[in-house]
């Protein structure tokens, strides 16, 4: 979903005709437009935009979403990285990801959205490690002073 200034583009569809590249776009109101770019422009474009284009750094839905299902952490923080996590990583990859992430844990025992979200690290490719493997107890030692 990509936001204009005051319409949401609900569908992008891109064709390449004599090195010129044809957007159509359709907005969500079902209003069609089109326009015509140059293959330099078309790949600033392809190269500039992620897969969902924040226009409003106040407003996320896709953040949100991930937030109603995980608020622990530092909001602000996670925003801005959910902004730049997502430029490498779709928003439906990051979702599918953190569902079994939080089923794994106890709450208490999670990252927070601001940590797990931090595009450097990239902890959404961490494999899940449930709570009782993580801390396992070793059986106690025998004692040998005593016998």
């Amino acid at each position: 979903m990509y936001i204009t200034k005051s319409k949401i583009m609900v569908k992008l569809e891109v064709k390449e005709e004599d090195n010129l590249f044809i957007y159509n776009f359709t907005l969500e109101d079902g209003t069609f437009r089109q326009q015509k770019y140059s293959k330099s422009t078309h790949e600033a474009i392809k190269s500039y935009f992620s897969p969902i284009e924040i226009k409003d750094n106040k407003s996320i839905p896709e953040f949100d979403e991930l937030w109603k299902l995980h608020p622990k952490g530092n909001k602000k923080t996670a925003k801005e990285r959910f902004i730049k996590a997502v430029k490498k990583v779709p928003f439906s990859e990051l979702k599918s990801k953190l569902e079994p992430y939080i089923k794994s844990n106890d709450f208490c025992y999670l990252k927070g959205l601001d940590v797990w979200l931090n595009p450097i690290k990239e902890h959404w490719d961490d494999p899940l490690v449930k709570k009782e493997e993580k801390f396992k107890k070793e059986e106690p030692a025998k004692p040998k002073f005593f016998q």
